[in-house]
């Protein structure tokens, strides 16, 4: 079975059917030059009709594909997309149901036609694809499809791109849930087209080859893991696995039994409970050793161990402009992705299934999903805490994941986006209040306290709808209490401090009430802290002395349309002294960074950031200044230095800053 049959079988052919707005996929080569690639506007595990594209009758356009073995181009037909992230992986597929055409080549291209990465056929039918990992956000890039220049090789085809990284790289790693007991199905995972990612392990004597990643929460301090191949349970031959921590040292190793190509296994030792741990599986580099594996675990405790003793509740809801509830049918699938049972949301958007087993890993399937909906999902124990919250996987699938370590457990409330700001030099306290028994539903009009101490009451506030309240510009008090009106075990209560820099810096839970009814705040683990920026009023007067790698610094003077990215004359002056700052430091690389305020939808800020970061490095390069010492990235409103509750304030944060890379 090849990627695209596992694709299919697994999410079903409707979920994968999509209609490009640009016209019939029927209607090739409509795409048959790059002026008029068909546009992919859905990057999310997108896949077109089985063998719904076609070559035939197209010409040759563009340069030749680079890994291409025969001259070209030669019936190449083309497609296009907007990178939204930093990743794409393309695949075509032939042969069987998904199409006629034979020995298939596809390369990604970006917008200046150079070429960045490409695959060629390695039989007659079958798979060829590509990952990248460097897409730069907001701009355009290229999908080109050929073959060797032979008349009876054109046809139809199948296409699949995303912009979610597989588990093929380390960044996609796939979590495992189940640590004890536990086994794949039968030949589920596959090395067959894996990328050389991450460290070569000491139980390889070259490598990485061909290698696919796995995650775990270690809930002990012990892991045995095995690779099983052969027969039913796959086709890799002379497997290898490793165990690496968090940083990527590696842990343990082992590799196929003497006796067997068919199986190697290895005992992890000494982990640390709530840290993560990586697992690769790779072979020996030889083409012939790629295929399909079963993976199984044993020894790495069971949900029990962190403190899951009875049955567990899912509960959701979807929401519409936050406020709107939304109707939808709702299925629960179980490991094995059956269908385990359907309800859907009531007359608030809501739904929930009880009286689950803890050690399966759940999938929700949401019906009726569409992008504009709020979708969340979390699953809660006996005690009603949250212990693990879904994700969107692909199309209109939520698959749960562990809460991120690193924020003290809180399940409603973001550590990384808090969505506070507080003034230069003070904190923020942010919190919200549901019941136990509806996580989901906030609770209104509670009473919060603020208290310096236990007689010392600051100031009152009440929690709004959906049950969240905030005390903004406080002076730093790492001994700030909290006291929540008519407190008892049915409700269910998450807080934040953050700082002046939008960084969480110490939280509270129900398990830090103490007898007297007071929430006492707690040092989060290590959180990540932006350096601080420098605040340079003339670039004619900094120099390499005062610059520090990765510490951005803002171009003050850099004027655009508003929401166009066309550069004003009147940006040249401090431009050009940018131009003369990297003139005087030729061994300085830098990347220019575009930022924008709230306004407007997270797609089109991060476009427009992109493409007025990408206008200042064109226009430095036009004076000279060397591309290879140049990049360029849209954030968007995804880094603000005000709380954009003004036009005062949201014009901070239109700017664009340069950083330097090395």
């Amino acid at each position: 079975m090849n990627i695209l049959s596992k694709i299919y079988a697994e999410i079903g052919l409707a979920a994968l059917v999509v209609v490009l707005s640009c016209g019939s996929l029927q209607a090739q080569p409509e795409n048959d030059d790059m002026a008029n690639a068909l546009e992919i506007e859905d990057l999310l595990h997108w896949c077109s009709p089985l063998a719904g594209l076609s070559n035939k009758g197209a010409t040759e356009d563009g340069a030749r594909i680079g890994c291409m073995t025969n001259d070209g181009p030669n019936y190449n037909v083309w497609f296009k997309f907007r990178a939204s992230t930093d990743n794409v992986q393309v695949v075509v597929s032939t042969g069987d149901v998904f199409g006629t055409m034979k020995f298939a080549n596809v390369a990604l291209i970006d917008e200046y036609g150079t070429q960045l990465a490409c695959d060629e056929y390695n039989d007659e039918y079958g798979d060829v694809g590509l990952t990248y990992t460097n897409l730069n956000l907001g701009n355009w890039y290229f999908i080109q499809v050929d073959h060797a220049n032979t008349s009876s090789y054109p046809g139809t085809f199948t296409l699949c791109v995303t912009d979610e990284l597989g588990y093929d790289y380390q960044d996609g790693a796939k979590e495992l849930m189940n640590l004890s007991n536990w086994c794949s199905r039968d030949a589920e995972f596959s090395t067959w087209k894996g990328s050389p990612d991450g460290g070569t392990g000491t139980c390889l004597k070259t490598g990485p080859n061909f290698n696919k990643w796995f995650k775990f929460y270690a809930r002990s301090e012990e892991i045995e893991v095995n690779v099983i191949t052969g027969g039913e349970k796959g086709s890799c031959q002379f497997p290898v696995v490793m165990l690496w921590d968090a940083n990527f040292n590696e842990v343990a190793c082992g590799k196929w039994k003497s006796e067997s190509a068919d199986e190697c296994s290895l005992t992890g030792t000494g982990l640390k409970e709530k840290n993560w741990y990586y697992i690769s599986v790779d072979h020996i580099l030889n083409d012939k050793y790629p295929g399909s594996f079963t993976l199984c675990l044993d020894k790495g405790g069971t949900v029990e161990t962190v403190g899951i003793k009875e049955k567990i509740s899912i509960r959701g809801r979807l929401l519409y402009n936050l406020f709107e509830p939304v109707n939808s049918k709702i299925t629960l699938l179980g490991e094995n992705d059956e269908v385990l049972t359907k309800t859907e949301t009531d007359n608030t958007g809501k739904f929930r299934f009880d009286d689950l087993r803890p050690e399966v890993d759940y999938t929700v399937v949401v019906e009726d999903y569409s992008p504009g909906q709020d979708v969340s999902i979390v699953q809660t124990n006996y005690k009603g805490r949250i212990i693990k919250k879904a994700q969107r996987q692909e199309k209109n699938i939520f698959r749960f994941h562990m809460l991120p370590p690193d924020c003290y457990g809180l399940g409603l409330l973001s550590c990384e986006d808090p969505g506070l700001l507080p003034d230069a030099g003070t904190v923020g306290l942010l919190g919200i209040v549901t019941d136990k028994d509806d996580p989901l539903g906030g609770k209104e009009n509670v009473n919060i306290g603020l208290y310096k101490d236990a007689e010392t009451l600051l100031e009152e506030t009440q929690t709004d709808q959906s049950g969240s309240f905030k005390f903004n510009n406080l002076p730093y008090d790492a001994g700030y209490m909290i006291r929540v009106d008519n407190i008892s075990d049915d409700l269910y209560v998450e807080m934040l401090m953050v700082n002046d820099e939008g960084n969480s810096i110490m939280a509270t839970t129900m398990e830090n009430l103490d007898e007297n009814g007071f929430f006492n705040f707690q040092a989060l683990p290590y959180m990540q802290v932006y350096l601080s920026k420098l605040k340079i009023d003339d670039l004619a007067d900094l120099t390499l002395v005062d610059l520090t790698i990765g510490t951005p610094i803002k171009l003050n003077n850099v004027y655009f349309l508003l929401g166009k990215y066309d550069l004003l004359p009147s940006s040249s002056a401090e431009l050009d002294k940018l131009v003369g700052l990297l003139n005087d430091n030729e061994d300085v690389k830098i990347e220019v960074a575009g930022h924008t305020d709230n306004s407007g939808t997270m797609k089109f800020n991060i476009l427009l950031s992109a493409n007025r970061a990408k206008a200042v490095m064109d226009y430095l390069i036009a004076k000279g200044i060397s591309p290879s010492r140049l990049t360029y990235k849209g954030y968007g409103s995804k880094k603000p230095i005000s709380r954009n509750h003004s036009e005062a304030e949201r014009k901070k944060d239109r700017r664009v800053e340069f950083t330097i890379a090395e």
